[in-house]
């Protein structure tokens, strides 16, 4: 369990190191050239967590499937069955995240189109907000 925890702790610090990188990007809007090279980044990072999230939950898996029968149901069995739930809620999203940077990034190539930078503004605040979710499951699932 503190296991978990500790490794939960860390996606977490994960994902505060993104929304410090994104924070980042916002002061850069002025530097254009390095924006998809620190989208690349921020991916690969939240990439990353998303494959700890997926070990853990399979470690939680193991560790249910190899409780006795009658424990499963008891007080040990119904916590690893929420932290796997919490789990799989920050894995959906984390990959929510994923999939608003895919749209950044488009968006990013549309502002240099147009030069109007409120969309990409705007998806960066999206993905931001994303991002606190994201670490809220992960935390909530830290208290499992």
């Amino acid at each position: 369990n503190n296991n978990r925890r500790q490794k939960l702790h860390r996606c977490s610090s994960s994902l505060k190191y993104v929304n410090l990188k994104l924070e980042y990007v916002v002061e850069k809007l002025s530097s254009l050239l390095n924006f998809k090279q620190e989208i690349n980044e921020l991916s690969q990072t939240i990439s990353d967590t998303v494959q700890k999230l997926e070990q853990i939950y399979a470690e939680e898996q193991n560790a249910y499937d190899s409780l006795p029968e009658n424990l499963q149901f008891s007080d040990i069995g119904m916590n690893i069955d929420f932290a796997m739930s919490d789990i799989q809620d920050a894995q959906n999203d984390t990959e929510k995240l994923l999939e608003q940077l895919d749209a950044l990034e488009e968006t990013y190539f549309q502002f240099l189109s147009t030069y109007n930078p409120q969309p990409l503004i705007s998806k960066i605040e999206s993905v931001t907000e994303v991002i606190e979710d994201t670490k809220e499951s992960i935390e909530y699932a830290t208290q499992k």
